[in-house]
């Protein structure tokens, strides 16, 4: 979701801006978003996402080597290379892309966790440009915390590459309806049997109030209480359907979210 937040990384990958960041609380839809935008991708991007942000340095290289199909993903093949080595071997890997005129995207999920030597090394390593721009984009995605790491002294030199910073916030409560229409809308095409049914406005609002617009608890209330208007055959979901949905889930009603503006 956040068609708005999806839309700026996406013009950031198309100007081959150098380092963007994504941010945002737990459940949020920080992943969702960039899984969206990469399956956007052109076909002479090669891409490189990292699920594990606890990578050392040289091991974040080879796994970036591996996506990018420099070396082989068979670890019991991999030959050992000092770090030097392995920066060399991705700095030429970059330069190739120049006469095909591509580029690679390096994806970081949960960057909050990243030690501030590897994010060093990130810097260094995609300091590699052509006429269009840099040849190695970097989209680190992560919690709030990410913007206290990035912030600290030693890594000015990065901060200062940062192009786009994208904040995802909850929902408000109109972006709530939009976005069950669109997952109602998902379920009716891939026929799932309580695809058809309608929210009322109260159970809109119950929602909103339970989950504090985090589209992650949006999902749970939802699915919960499309199953609970299934088998009873009602035709639409209402407040008590929701609070019972809640109550199943062990949930308790979340901050208030601030009114929309």
């Amino acid at each position: 979701w956040h068609p708005a937040a999806g839309e700026q990384v996406t013009y950031a990958l198309e100007r081959r801006e150098p380092l963007v960041v994504v941010s945002g609380e737990m459940g949020t839809g920080k992943t969702l978003l960039c899984r969206s935008v990469v399956d956007r991708l052109e076909r002479r991007t090669f891409l490189s996402i990292i699920h594990d942000p606890m990578l050392d340095r040289d091991d974040l290289l080879k796994q970036m080597l591996q996506d990018f199909g420099v070396i082989s993903k068979d670890r019991t093949r991999l030959a050992p290379a000092k770090g030097h080595e392995l920066v060399h071997a991705l700095q030429e890997f970059l330069l190739s892309l120049v006469p095909l005129h591509a580029h690679a995207v390096l994806v970081i999920d949960e960057a909050q966790h990243l030690q501030p030597d590897v994010l060093e090394q990130l810097r260094l390593v995609s300091n590699v440009h052509d006429e269009a721009g840099t040849l190695l984009q970097i989209i680190l995605v992560g919690q709030p915390a990410l913007d206290a790491v990035l912030s600290r002294p030693e890594l000015r030199q990065l901060k200062q590459r940062v192009s786009r910073h994208v904040r995802l916030e909850p929902l408000g409560i109109a972006e709530l309806s939009q976005y069950i229409d669109h997952r109602l809308a998902v379920a009716r095409d891939g026929a799932r049997p309580h695809g058809a049914a309608t929210f009322t406005p109260e159970a809109l609002s119950a929602i909103w109030r339970l989950s504090g617009g985090t589209p992650r608890i949006i999902n749970l209330l939802c699915d919960r209480a499309l199953e609970a208007a299934y088998e009873q055959q009602a035709r639409s979901v209402d407040a008590p359907l929701v609070e019972g949905a809640a109550a199943e889930l062990g949930m308790r009603s979340a901050p208030a979210p601030a009114p929309p503006p």
